[in-house]
């Protein structure tokens, strides 16, 4: 077993020379392919910084139209409606979200604080929304990025260049689109590493936020709570709380109903929108996967049976880890266990999102004991493929292209103020 305690780089120390000067040039010159470089470039600090940089440009550069089928439109006719009178609309909200609990309709607080600020900087423009939003979701993208890029084990070798793209395609740049639950996630992954990995609790403040910004986080705040009271237990009851996990998750959905009348009104509005309509029993039937072809069902599958397999293989290899390694581990089996008991909840499955980047850190963190499962991870761009495709299709559907050969400066003027 290993000494190391999570060894991760003084940043004050530069294990390679840091090229930060060119690099931010081409950043101006060309944004695209600084971030390629970047990528390829990641144990550098000055390229975690180029990511987040390149990923607010991208949030600036969002194309949103009311026509678009994608839920950006959505919040594109909110904001438009908001604007036409920002003070006394906030206020309303205001007033209903802190107001009487029974009588609440506004679930979440952050998209109308952002429609706020960009409805009184520059009224009109919709690009300001998902920039700004965008700086929220990049910063804690890239902060969580840096937990794997600093650890020792992390060079720039094909397997950990590719769990790297696991980590990052867990909740893409892209999703920042969708402005709520997905920015919520960076924000509770940063700060569940920090109270898992460096043990600093005081970051459980910045956790309880998270359902400022989607309300559903009060779920994943509790699954945080109670993952890391039952990882007290020993790694084989665990264990077999993980299988039993898959076996019994159907149970969840009939406890949710049963019980939801003693929870208070605006939780059990949200549980008849993801339960009992109409729109979610049609998921939860599974009527809209029925329709997609054979190849579309198995490789839209495929990337969670390939995370459950890694996490079953640090399952196994846990003996030869060391105590660090064991008690975060712990925490990401209770963790896991919990989101498959709701997994067949369509809108509560998207919580595996914020296990994948501990999957990734264990890996990377131990990767000198998996090497034998290198080969394996030749699989995962097959794996990953169909899911690439279909975020690349839905992500050209909304970016500006010119975001890919114009220089920094005039791209970002572009949006604020020819659009």
């Amino acid at each position: 077993m290993e000494s190391y305690n999570f060894k991760r780089i003084d940043d004050k120390i530069l294990v390679y020379e840091d090229n930060e000067k060119w690099k931010f040039l081409l950043l101006l010159l060309n944004p695209f392919l600084a971030y390629v470089v970047s990528f390829f470039t990641l144990k550098e600090k000055s390229s975690i910084r180029v990511l987040f940089l390149f990923f607010v440009l991208f949030g600036f550069s969002l194309v949103v139209k009311l026509s678009n089928p994608e839920d950006c439109s959505r919040y594109l006719g909110e904001y438009l409606q908001f604007c036409s009178n920002p003070k006394e609309n906030f206020r309303i909200v205001w007033q209903d979200y802190f107001g009487n609990p029974d009588q609440r309709t506004v679930k979440d607080i952050y998209q109308y604080i952002l429609f706020y600020i960009c409805a009184r900087i520059l009224p009109g423009n919709y690009h300001l929304v998902w920039g700004i939003n965008s700086i929220v979701f990049a910063y804690f993208y890239t902060k969580s990025l840096a937990y794997i890029t600093r650890l020792d084990n992390y060079h720039k070798t094909w397997p950990l260049l590719i769990l790297t793209l696991v980590f990052m395609f867990s909740n893409p740049i892209y999703n920042s689109s969708s402005i709520r639950f997905f920015t919520a996630s960076w924000i509770a992954v940063y700060a569940t590493l920090k109270i898992v990995v460096d043990k600093k609790i005081v970051y459980f403040v910045l956790l309880a936020l998270t359902p400022l910004v989607h309300s559903t986080f009060m779920i994943y705040v509790a699954f945080v709570i109670i993952s890391i009271i039952i990882k007290q237990i020993g790694m084989p009851l665990l264990t077999v709380i993980f299988i039993l996990s898959f076996v019994f998750s159907t149970l969840a959905l009939n406890f949710v109903v049963d019980f939801k009348d003693i929870l208070p009104p605006i939780i059990q509005r949200q549980i008849w929108s993801y339960v009992e309509s109409d729109t979610a029993l049609t998921r939860i039937l599974g009527v809209e996967f029925d329709a997609l072809p054979l190849y579309a069902k198995v490789f839209t599958r495929l990337p969670h049976y390939f995370e459950t397999l890694l996490l079953i293989i640090l399952i196994i290899k846990n003996k030869v880890f060391n105590n660090e390694s064991n008690r975060v581990l712990k925490y990401l089996i209770a963790y896991f266990s919990l989101v498959n008991f709701i997994s067949i909840i369509p809108s509560c499955a998207r919580f595996y999102t914020c296990a994948i980047p501990f999957i990734v850190f264990l890996w990377i963190a131990n990767y000198r004991h998996l090497l034998n499962y290198n080969k394996l991870l030749l699989f995962a761009p097959l794996v990953y493929s169909y899911s690439i495709l279909y975020w690349m299709r839905k992500m050209f559907l909304v970016i500006d292209p010119t975001i890919f050969v114009l220089p920094y400066p005039i791209q970002l003027l572009k949006t604020l103020l020819l659009t």
